[in-house]
């Protein structure tokens, strides 16, 4: 496979859209705004994907000039 597809498989990024995490979830998962979209569209709990549980990179370290 590609290596985007094994950061997507190891949940290092979001399956969906892409997002990288802080560290790998060690499984498929979703960020928080995927995740919300995937609730919205009512996917079958069977093909639900989990929240990540990691912080997202960038996420609060913006930097002020």
């Amino acid at each position: 496979m590609g290596e985007y597809a094994d950061l997507s498989i190891e949940g290092f990024c979001c399956m969906w859209c892409g997002r990288c995490f802080e560290r790998e979830h060690g499984y498929p998962v979703l960020c928080r705004e995927c995740f919300a979209e995937q609730r919205r569209m009512k996917v079958p709990q069977r093909d639900r994907l989990l929240k990540a549980t990691e912080a997202e990179l960038g996420e609060g370290k913006l930097e002020r000039e």
